[in-house]
């Protein structure tokens, strides 16, 4: 449907980078909850772990427009926090 005015092509950069911050925060606060779960099994590990987890995806939310910053290294980083929470979720396993 057109109506005439000009499109912003400001919006859909916009809507990306808000969804790769709620994300992330999502992927951050996931870690620390398992953390937090397992920490009376795995002790300082399961803090060490999320914190290296949420180190990654605070350096692939922090810098979204960053030049360098390629999709697939923000995809990567967020991949690696869900595989860190697996981690956590099976060494808890294991150890119980």
């Amino acid at each position: 449907m057109e109506t005439g005015q000009p499109r912003d092509p400001g919006l859909q950069p916009e809507r990306t980078r808000l969804s790769a911050i709620r994300t992330g925060l999502a992927l951050a606060v996931s870690l620390l909850l398992m953390a937090r779960l397992n920490v009376d099994v795995l002790g300082a590990l399961a803090w060490a772990v999320a914190a290296a987890g949420v180190l990654a995806v605070a350096a692939a939310m922090l810098a979204p427009g960053a030049p360098g910053l390629r999709v697939g290294q923000r995809a990567a980083a967020y991949s690696a926090a869900v595989v860190l929470i697996a981690v956590i979720e099976l060494l808890s396993l294991l150890l119980r």
